[in-house]
């Protein structure tokens, strides 16, 4: 069973397919708490022989941020940036800094939400990895907070962190979401940037369409005026069953956008089609689908691929798309595979477009292919290439301890991938359940976890020796 620290919302969601569409790990109490707050005493850390390993950072008690539930981004200096879902001065979340300086590494919180005076207007929760301008802006998603509020809750913003002379930071409101029509719930992979400066995201809910007043998610895009103001437009809506909200097809989208050459979006939904039938299960397998831009104000809607799970391929896909330099997609689904160790352990797979006009998927990785799944299972993360097209991901299970891993995955002559562990997780101190991974300019890789000595999260960095 899939484990880990995600964040439940306590948002009343209508749409109940959410939940049990991304294995979240709330399968009993013990699992969760287990995950969450740090687990049992730690032991000797189990390290690939190329990397040595360093907790760079634990988040502390009060009033630090709580729960990092995504990737960290990097600026031209190396230092990091990111967000945490709960903790912080109003115990709503927080964006922070993490630099590094003599080899030690110094935390600052950038910004903490549902600021009391504001009733949380300036967004609460943000679970989205934050995403640089060219002037060194800083722009993410609050889940929840804003204007538009269901009773306490909110419906999420789009925000901006501007850096001061002074060193602090300041946050602006970009855009309040609105549900209904329009999109609420954002969260999941960073916003997208395009040449205009137009920046694109997802919603895990609204879009309503249709009697009922709800939809299951949305794609949006911001774009900016000379006056400093942002207007919104939504590109597409989501709707899972049909004839209720629209076709019915896939469903929430939560995990980030990529472009390809010709200016399409692609992404991916964790549920759907529908499925129905004796032995089929309603919520479907996951999704990959197009945007494409037309002449009205919504973008065309196509679906690559669906997802078939059983041993032939992957099911729910996590974490977003990969694009390489032919324009093929790479992600991972965190069940399916053909393992026969561990059924529905995970996969890492290939999209491509064939010469027949038509998009052809591969399964590149099953996971738990080893004893133990030391090789890891369920991967939540999706994948990042280095500049030698090799890929890197987490898994949210696996190793000795059932706690997780760092893997690579490595093109060989003959067109298979080897893959190959980097780091193993072990619980406690050393961390567990990774969230999210970005690799640094020296080919560090940056790896945020839950756990840690304070229970709270930790960012482990994984440094390639070199050779004598």
């Amino acid at each position: 069973m899939l484990r880990n620290s995600f964040h439940f919302s306590r948002r009343p969601i209508c749409n109940a397919f959410i939940r049990l569409a991304v294995l979240l790990c709330a399968a009993s109490a013990t699992a969760y708490l287990t995950a969450c707050g740090g687990g049992t005493t730690g032991t000797t850390q189990t390290v690939g022989s190329d990397y040595t390993a360093k907790v760079v950072y634990n988040f502390a008690p009060f009033p630090d941020g709580n729960g990092p539930a995504v990737g960290v981004v990097l600026d031209v200096k190396g230092n990091l940036y990111g967000t945490t879902v709960h903790g912080g001065t109003f115990s709503e979340g927080t964006a922070f800094e993490i630099t590094p300086n003599g080899g030690q590494w110094t935390e600052k919180v950038l910004y903490n939400f549902c600021h009391p005076g504001m009733h949380c207007s300036d967004g609460s929760e943000p679970i989205s990895k934050l995403t640089f301008d060219s002037a060194g802006n800083l722009y993410g998603t609050a889940s929840q907070g804003g204007l538009y509020s269901e009773p306490g809750i909110g419906n999420g913003v789009v925000f901006e962190l501007t850096p001061q002379q002074d060193g602090t930071w300041t946050e602006t409101v970009l855009y309040n979401f609105q549900g209904g029509w329009d999109g609420d719930y954002p969260q999941g992979g960073s916003l997208l940037f395009d040449k205009d400066g137009s920046l694109y995201g997802t919603t895990l809910g609204g879009g309503g369409t249709g009697e009922f007043g709800f939809g299951n998610g949305t794609i949006f895009e911001l774009s900016p005026a000379s006056s400093g103001q942002w207007t919104e437009q939504v590109l597409a809506v989501f709707c899972f069953l049909a004839g209720f909200c629209g076709e019915g097809e896939g469903a929430n989208p939560q995990d980030g956008l990529v472009f390809d050459s010709s200016g399409n979006l692609f992404g991916v939904t964790r549920i759907g089609p529908p499925k129905f039938g004796e032995g089929l299960p309603a919520y479907g397998y996951g999704t990959v689908f197009e945007l494409g831009p037309t002449s009205s104000d919504y973008w065309s809607q196509s679906w690559p691929y669906n997802f078939q799970s059983g041993p032939a391929d992957g099911a729910t896909p996590m974490g977003g798309l990969a694009i390489d330099s032919s324009g093929a997609f790479y992600g991972t689904t965190s069940a399916g595979g053909n393992s026969t160790l561990s059924p529905d352990s995970g996969t890492v797979f290939k999209l491509a477009l064939g010469t027949d006009g038509k998009w052809h998927e591969s399964v590149l990785y099953n996971f738990c292919a080893l004893p133990v799944c030391a090789d890891g299972s369920h991967p939540t993360t999706g994948v990042v290439f280095d500049q030698s097209g090799n890929l890197y991901g987490t898994t949210m299970n696996g190793g000795t301890l059932d706690a997780g891993v760092v893997f690579k995955l490595e093109p060989q002559p003959d067109g298979t991938w080897k893959e190959s562990t980097l780091y193993t997780f072990q619980g406690a101190d050393t961390g567990q359940g990774p969230v999210g991974l970005t690799i640094g300019s020296s080919g560090n890789l940056f790896v945020v976890a839950a756990g840690g000595s304070t229970g709270r999260g930790i960012i482990l960095e994984l440094t390639p020796q070199t050779a004598d």
